[in-house]
């Protein structure tokens, strides 16, 4: 096992590159079950250790504890480092690092247990204990990510450089002084930033960008675009990430097709397998809620007829009982006509009228109607039904369409609908 070296670099503060940090690692440790480091190289911010604080301070106590002295990245300059081989795997000053063990299966070296300024930290020091640190824990992850410090100075460039990372990523956001501040990075670090060891990364882009810019990307040695909306905030101003392999997002969507990107066909089948996986578990609710809408959708339909059925039958039973009674009046009115003819024309004109009614549309049975407030209310019942009806038969066509999608028309759908 030799671990791929990945640098996280920007030109300036503020593009996101520590949240993408922990949010990679995270991703192919919990998602892929990869072995994953990342260290934290900012010396201005400790970005990633302030994100880790409480597990970083937790682990300081355990340290203590057992009567260790807990170092970060930084923490190594007063060790004696007098014939360390920088190019050997041995290594005595990785037996002094504590090592982080985040819940989500990612390891961290934080850059300092301690509050000091790091940044007044000797390069020449930092680069001699850096690189036996990486050749070191190279043999025992799948990949390390460094967080390197913004902008162009010495620690920055040190993280940026050959003798470190094995390719870069520059994280930026799409605005003209981003872009500035990118070009005089590759300028001033042209030997380490060549194209073929760097990736640029745009970050804080709004969703309906990302999607319309991710073709133009491809041709390019961009990474897919990463949005940024309400959700990445919130997670941020939480010092958590915006990644979901619960019930996935389209940020979650992102890491995905960067990381594809950026590692290639040695992760690509694996994404595709875990989210094949995510996928028939998001489909089974989806077709177990297609079943209950149709019983319903059914049980609407069976109710409707059987009140077809039962307004059928009494409108058979009353024009039964009305022909009875027009029957019998004309046989009465044969009976009686010849000798009271009068009475005899008042009956036959009432009798055709009553089989007038009988065998056209008029209510003929107005004595069985209901009342005003029980028709208004079986009129407003059937009103509902009907829009039930409607909103079932619309929500079993999207039903429908998700029942066998992958995993990423199942989450663009349900993000479009939420």
């Amino acid at each position: 096992m030799t671990a791929k070296v990945i640098c996280m670099a920007s030109a300036k503060g503020g593009s996101g590159k520590t949240v993408l940090t922990a949010t990679f690692g995270a991703f192919l440790a919990s998602a892929l079950n990869k072995k994953v480091l990342i260290i934290d190289t900012d010396a201005a911010t400790n970005g990633l250790t302030l994100m880790h604080l409480k597990e970083v301070m937790n682990q300081a106590v355990i340290a203590k504890d057992k009567k260790r002295t807990p170092r970060g990245i930084y923490n190594l300059e007063n060790i004696p480092l007098d014939n360390i081989p920088l190019d050997n795997i041995p290594l005595p000053t990785a037996s002094y690092l504590e090592i982080v063990k985040l819940n989500n299966g990612v390891d961290l070296i934080p850059a300092t247990y301690e509050f000091l300024n790091t940044e007044n930290i000797d390069a020449k020091d930092y680069l001699s204990t850096l690189k036996p640190v990486i050749s070191h824990f190279r043999q025992m992850y799948d990949y390390i990510f460094v967080d390197a410090q913004a902008g162009s100075d010495i620690y920055a460039q040190i993280a940026m450089s050959h003798a470190i990372s094995d390719e870069v990523v520059i994280v930026s956001e799409y605005d003209p002084m981003s872009a500035a501040g990118v070009e005089r990075l590759k300028g001033l670090f042209h030997d380490d930033l060549t194209p073929m060891r760097t990736w640029m990364l745009l970050n804080k882009m709004l969703p309906e960008f990302v999607r319309s810019f991710s073709d133009f990307l491809e041709v390019a040695r961009y990474l897919s675009p990463i949005p940024w909306d309400a959700d990445v905030v919130r997670a941020y101003a939480r010092r958590k990430t915006a990644l979901n392999l619960n019930v996935g997002n389209e940020y979650t969507l992102a890491v995905m097709k960067t990381l594809r990107m950026l590692l290639g066909e040695e992760v690509a089948q694996e994404i595709d397998l875990w989210a094949n996986h995510r996928a028939d578990v998001f489909r089974r609710p989806i077709k177990d809620q297609y079943e209950k809408l149709e019983q319903e959708l059914e049980h609407i339909f069976m109710e409707r007829k059987r009140r077809e059925i039962t307004n059928a039958k009494r409108e058979t039973i009353v024009k039964f009982v009305l022909l009875l009674v027009s029957a019998s009046m004309f046989v009465f009115i044969y009976a009686v006509a010849p000798d009271y003819p009068i009475i005899g024309k008042m009956l036959f004109f009432a009798t055709s009228g009553l089989t007038l009614l009988l065998f056209t549309k008029l209510p003929f049975f107005s004595w069985l109607a209901p009342t005003h407030e029980s028709d208004s209310k079986e009129e407003t019942d059937k009103l509902r039904e009907y829009r039930r009806q409607a909103y079932l038969e619309e929500k079993l066509r999207k039903l429908e369409a998700l029942k066998d999608a992958d995993f990423e028309t199942i989450i663009k759908t349900d993000n479009n609908s939420a």
